[in-house]
C-alpha cells in the first residue's frame, strides 16, 4: 500500500471575495441536533487535465485556482464564512462575520494512479489530505470549513475538507464544492445558486404532534443510551465491539444478493442492500426473536427531490435536509 507525507503550508483564512451582509442567521431544528455537532470529512480526487497554449502543456497552480474560487464562492455561501454562536438557552445561530474558511496548500510525492482504479475507500494515508481542525466535536466560534488542496506528482490534486455538520449535510457540502468547481473552471457564478431557507426544516411553533410512538431516533442516539436493564433495551444498540468498515456494492454484488435471496418480486438496489445489511447486523448481535427485545433499524431519508414535502425544499437548499426513519 502506498505511503507518503504531505508537505503543508501554514493555514490561512480565505474570506469572501466581496463584501457580504453582517447578520445573524437562524439554524433549523434539524441543523441544531446535538448529534450533528461535529465536523464531517470529505476527500475528492481530481485528475490532471493539461492546459494547452501554442502547443505546449501549461502548468497550473491548482491550489491558487481553488483558493480564488473558494473566495468567490463564499460571496454566495456567505454564512459559511461566519461562525456559530450559542445563545442563552443553548440555541445555535450563525453570525455572518465574513472571517472566512481555513485554507492550506500542500504537496505530496505520490501519483494519483497509485491509489488504484477505481479509487475506493479506505484511502491510504488519508490524514495527509486533511489539515488540522482541532477538536472536531467543538463547533462554537470556529471556522466552519477547513480545506486542504494537495498537489500530486502527476499534476492531479486532492481536496480534503472538514465541514461543520450543523451548516451542511452531505448534499449541501457537495453543492458548495460544486460551486467552487464551477467558478474554478471560469463560470461567473455557481450553476445552482444557494438557498438558506432553514425555516423550511424548523419544527412547528407551537408544536402540533399528530402521531406519537414509543420509538424515536433519540433513543438510538449515542447521546441517549438505553439502560442495560430497561425493558425497552434494543439489541441493535451500539456496543464497544463495533468497528467501522467499507463495503462496495456494484452491479455484480447486487445481482448476487438478489440471486441468493431468490426474490419473488422486483426490488431496488437500496432495498436489497438494506435487507442484507440488516440481516447481517441482527445475526452478528445475536438477536433471537423470543428474547422480547427490539431490533431497530435507523436510517436517514433525504428531504429533497422526490419526497412529497409541502412546500418542497428548493433546489439550492444546502442545509441539513433529512429525516430519520426507524423500523
Amino acid at each position: 500500500m502506498v505511503t507518503f507525507k504531505a508537505n503543508r503550508s501554514d493555514p490561512e483564512l480565505v474570506p469572501p471575495a466581496l463584501a457580504t451582509p453582517r447578520e445573524m442567521k437562524a439554524l433549523s431544528d434539524v441543523d441544531t441536533q446535538p448529534a450533528l455537532r461535529f465536523y464531517a470529512t470529505g476527500v475528492e480526487f481530481f485528475r490532471h487535465h493539461p492546459i494547452v497554449d501554442d502547443g505546449h502543456d501549461q502548468p497550473e497552480n491548482q491550489a491558487k485556482v481553488v483558493k480564488d474560487a473558494v473566495a468567490k464562492a463564499l460571496t454566495y455561501f456567505y454564512p459559511v464564512a461566519g461562525r456559530i454562536r450559542e445563545l442563552p438557552g443553548g440555541e445555535l445561530v450563525v453570525e455572518c462575520t465574513g472571517e472566512g474558511v481555513v485554507f492550506v496548500e500542500a504537496d505530496a510525492d505520490v501519483w494519483l494512479d497509485e491509489f488504484g482504479n477505481p479509487i475506493m475507500p479506505p484511502y491510504p494515508c488519508v490524514d495527509e489530505f486533511l489539515c488540522d481542525p482541532g477538536d472536531t466535536s467543538v463547533i462554537i466560534g470556529k471556522p466552519l470549513v477547513f480545506m486542504q488542496v494537495t498537489r500530486l506528482k502527476c499534476g492531479g490534486f486532492v481536496i480534503g475538507t472538514y465541514s461543520c455538520h450543523n451548516i451542511v449535510d452531505a448534499f449541501g457540502h457537495t453543492q458548495f464544492l460544486k460551486a467552487i468547481v464551477d467558478i474554478a473552471r471560469g463560470d461567473d457564478h455557481p450553476t445552482v445558486l444557494p438557498v438558506w431557507g432553514r425555516e423550511l426544516m424548523a419544527a412547528r411553533n407551537p408544536p402540533n404532534v399528530s402521531l406519537l410512538q414509543h420509538l424515536t431516533p433519540s433513543k438510538l442516539s449515542p447521546d441517549h443510551p438505553v439502560e442495560p436493564n430497561s425493558a425497552a433495551q434494543h439489541v441493535s444498540s451500539s456496543t464497544d465491539h463495533m468497528v467501522g468498515d467499507y463495503f462496495f456494492f456494484g452491479p455484480r454484488e447486487i445481482a448476487a444478493l438478489q440471486h441468493h435471496a431468490q426474490l419473488q418480486y422486483s426490488s431496488t438496489a437500496f432495498e436489497v442492500i438494506t435487507a442484507a445489511m440488516w440481516k447481517c447486523h441482527t445475526v452478528a448481535l445475536g438477536y433471537v426473536p423470543d428474547q422480547n427485545k427490539k431490533a431497530c433499524l435507523l436510517m436517514t431519508m433525504n428531504a429533497r427531490g422526490k419526497w412529497k414535502r409541502d412546500p418542497p425544499l428548493p433546489q439550492g437548499f444546502y442545509g441539513n435536509g433529512f429525516v430519520y426513519l426507524v423500523v
